[in-house]
C-alpha cells in the first residue's frame, strides 16, 4: 500500500484543478510522515481513526448519550427500516479503535457509524449496482455500503495519501477484492481505488449512484467544479452531505431532496446540507 501510494504521488502531483488547500497541504505532509513509520495494519487503521490525525476522520470517544441520540434520530428519519437486521449486518469493524465503540444489545456502535449510515439509508430507493464515492477517506462507508446494499463494484476516489488508508482498511476486510487503479477500466474487483488526479482516465465508466460526504468543503472551488462535471458525465444520481456554501447546480439533474441541518450529523457543524440529485 505504501508503494502504491508513493507511486501515485510521484507519478501525478497536484496540478490545477487539484491544487491542495492549505489545510490539506498540512494533512498530506502529516500523513506521509506517519505512514512512513507504520509497521502493522493495526497501526495504520488506529492512526487513521484518531480524530485530528488524518484530516478525514471525526471519530469521538464512545459517548453513550450521543450514540443513543443518533439511534433515535435514525429511527425518526427512517422509521420504515428494520434496524436490528441492518445493524446486525453493518456494525463497527472489529479493528476499529476500542475507545470509540459502545456495545448496545451486543452490537458494536460508534458516533461515526451513523454518519456513514445516513447516506446509505437516504439513498435506499435507488439502484446501487455500481457506485462512486468521492472523498472516501478510510473506506468505512464503502465497507458498510457493501454489507447493506451489496453493490457489484464501488469506486473510491481520493488523494493518494488518503487512499493508502482505504487500501489497508478494505484489503484486510475484503481480501483480494481491492484494486488500486493502474489503467484497467475492466477491473472485476469489488473496490477500485482511483487517485483523484486520474479521475479523467475513468470518465467512460457509468455509476448508478455517487456520494460526496464532507468532502466538498475541503476542496478548492475549482476542484468542486471538476468533480461535479465528472458526476454529470458519469452518474445517474448524486448524494451530497456538505456545507451549504459548497453546493453547485448539476446540469441535466433535478434536485430530488434537500435537508438543512440533517439529524445524525450533530457533532460536525460545518456539514449542514443534504441534497440528492437525479438525472432528468
Amino acid at each position: 500500500a505504501k508503494e502504491r501510494m508513493m507511486g501515485a504521488i510521484l507519478e501525478q502531483p497536484y496540478p490545477p484543478p487539484f491544487t491542495l488547500t492549505k489545510t490539506w497541504e498540512y494533512y498530506t505532509l502529516k500523513n506521509l510522515v506517519a505512514i512512513d513509520s507504520f509497521t502493522t495494519i493495526q497501526e495504520a487503521i488506529l492512526w487513521g481513526q484518531e480524530n485530528g490525525n488524518s484530516g478525514f476522520n471525526h471519530r469521538q470517544r464512545a459517548d453513550e448519550e450521543l450514540i443513543r441520540h443518533k439511534i433515535e434520530a435514525t429511527i425518526e428519519a427512517f422509521p420504515e427500516l428494520n434496524y436490528l437486521q441492518l445493524l446486525s449486518q453493518a456494525t463497527e469493524s472489529i479493528l476499529s479503535k476500542p475507545d470509540t465503540i459502545l456495545r448496545i444489545l451486543q452490537m458494536p456502535l460508534s458516533n461515526i457509524l451513523f454518519w456513514h449510515l445516513r447516506p446509505i439509508f437516504a439513498t435506499k430507493a435507488f439502484p446501487a449496482r455500481r457506485t462512486l464515492e468521492i472523498g472516501s477517506g478510510l473506506g468505512e462507508m464503502a465497507r458498510l455500503l457493501s454489507a447493506i446494499r451489496k453493490p457489484e463494484q464501488i469506486t473510491l476516489v481520493d488523494l493518494p495519501v488518503s487512499l493508502f488508508f482505504a487500501d489497508v482498511f478494505l484489503s484486510v476486510h475484503f481480501r483480494n477484492q481491492v484494486d488500486y487503479f493502474s489503467g484497467d477500466l475492466h477491473s472485476r474487483a469489488k473496490f477500485v481505488l482511483v487517485p483523484i488526479t486520474r479521475l479523467e482516465e475513468v470518465s467512460s465508466l457509468h455509476y448508478d449512484l455517487a456520494f460526496n460526504c464532507g468532502g466538498f468543503q475541503e476542496m478548492t472551488r475549482e476542484a468542486i467544479e471538476y468533480c461535479c462535471a465528472y458526476i454529470v458525465k458519469t452518474c445517474d444520481r448524486f448524494y451530497s452531505l456538505n456545507g451549504r456554501d459548497t453546493s453547485l447546480p448539476l446540469g441535466g439533474f433535478r434536485l430530488e431532496k434537500e435537508v438543512l441541518n440533517p439529524p445524525m450529523v450533530i457533532e460536525d457543524c460545518s456539514v449542514d446540507k443534504e441534497t440528492i440529485w437525479v438525472r432528468e
